[in-house]
């Protein structure tokens, strides 16, 4: 899975690194990296104004890498009537982009949320 930093600067895969949540701060590690940081810093990748909106945000980490991304539900057409075929071809739809040779391929990709759409 991939994990993209709070402001979009960041992409690190989830597998090789420790994410871990100190107060407010969302940070990194990784032994493994060399480069512009050193390799005793933490490297922040999220901050929230509250303890457990930072709590929440590594919960929905966990439920991204657990479930894969949650999808939202559109309205099938501009008149909001569903009707029960419209709604048979669009979730055919929906699983045939979601398996792959009848595996499950679930979206791992999470970006940390903004402060302001992590409820508490």
């Amino acid at each position: 899975m991939r994990v993209i930093s709070q402001d979009g600067s960041i992409d690190i895969p989830y597998e090789q690194v420790v994410i871990t949540r100190y107060k407010k701060n969302i940070y990194f590690l990784n032994k493994n990296l060399t480069g512009v940081e050193k390799l005793t810093d933490d490297i922040e990748i999220a901050t929230y104004s509250t303890i457990d909106k930072a709590k929440n945000a590594m919960e929905m980490l966990r439920e991204t890498y657990q479930y894969g991304k949650k999808i939202p539900v559109h309205k099938l057409d501009e008149s909001g009537i569903d009707k029960e075929d419209d709604i048979a071809l669009y979730n055919t739809r929906l699983i045939n982009d979601f398996f792959k040779d009848g595996t499950y391929v679930p979206i791992k990709v999470f970006q940390f949320p903004k402060d302001e759409d992590v409820e508490v």
